[in-house]
Formats: structure tokens, C-alpha cells, sequence
């Protein structure tokens, strides 16, 4: 007789989360995958590049793409400054991305079971998970895998 397989690893019941926010919509992203939050630099310009790019700007001896959160995430920002969430893929990996929001929030724990069927929109159709109650607000909580997925500048812009 042959041994069972084991069974699959279950997924974390809790994951800590940073809040943003972009206009009146608050956002949840996978605290791991944020490596510094950055007041918004000035940005250069990066000819071709896809619509959602908003520029470039220089950071640790590589340009970081900087991309325009609100047309990833369908929703409206609420102000003309912002900062700058560098993402990272995985610890240690060279590729880094900005993406632009208005505010970060704050840090909060969002358990699994918190979280309700997100309406489905073109825009945020594989980007968001679901949506998760905090007191007296809704959380949408964005799969960072898929977002940074959907951060792919028309050129290379980090060895610029």
C-alpha cells in the first residue's frame, strides 16, 4: 500500500496588510511585497510607455517605474501629490515598481474568512481578491501578485 500524499499547505488564515488610500477608496496590499513608502519624486518622462506608466524616477542606482494606481485599480485619486509605493516581487529580487496613491493609511490584519466576492470590473477583475469591513469602512484587498504583474512598462526602463 502505497503512503497518502500529504495535504497541501493551507494558506494564512490572517496576512498583515498596508492600507492606502486613492480618493474615498481604501486599498489593502500585501505588507511583504512593500519595500519603502516615498513621498513622490519629480518623475522622468519615459517615451512609449504604457498609459497606466506615469514615468521613471532614480532609486538605489536603477530607474523604478512608477505606474498610476488608479488606472490599475479603477478608482479616482483624490489628490494631485501622492506617494510612491516601491514594490517589490520577492525579497531580493533586482525588479522594483512604483505605484502612485494618494495616502497610506495604516497597517492592518485582514483575515481570510473576512473577505466577501469583490464586484467584478474590467479594470479590477484579476486584481482585487475581495473586499474585508474595517469598523465602518470596505477594504478592497488587491492580489499584489497580479498587480505587479500588470506593472509591465512598454520598454525597459530600470537600466535607463
Amino acid at each position: 500500500m502505497s503512503a497518502a500524499a500529504p495535504a497541501p499547505a493551507a494558506a494564512p488564515v490572517a496576512a498583515a496588510m498596508l492600507r492606502v488610500r486613492l480618493g474615498a477608496e481604501q486599498f489593502a496590499l500585501a505588507l511583504g511585497a512593500v519595500e519603502e513608502v516615498l513621498e513622490c519624486p519629480p518623475l522622468a518622462a519615459v517615451p512609449g510607455g504604457a498609459a497606466e506608466l506615469l514615468g521613471a524616477f532614480p532609486h538605489r542606482g536603477r530607474f523604478v517605474p512608477v505606474f498610476a494606481a488608479e488606472r490599475l485599480l479603477g478608482a479616482s485619486r483624490g489628490s494631485e501629490t501622492g506617494v510612491v509605493l516601491v514594490l517589490c516581487p520577492r525579497p531580493g529580487a533586482p525588479h522594483r515598481v512604483g505605484v502612485l496613491v494618494d495616502d497610506v493609511e495604516d497597517v492592518i490584519t485582514i483575515d481570510r474568512t473576512q473577505l466577501a466576492r469583490a464586484p467584478r470590473t474590467s479594470t479590477t477583475g484579476s486584481v482585487v481578491l475581495g473586499v474585508a469591513r474595517m469598523g465602518p469602512d470596505l477594504v478592497a484587498v488587491v492580489d499584489t501578485d497580479a498587480l505587479l504583474a500588470s506593472c509591465r512598462p512598454a520598454r525597459d526602463v530600470e537600466d535607463a
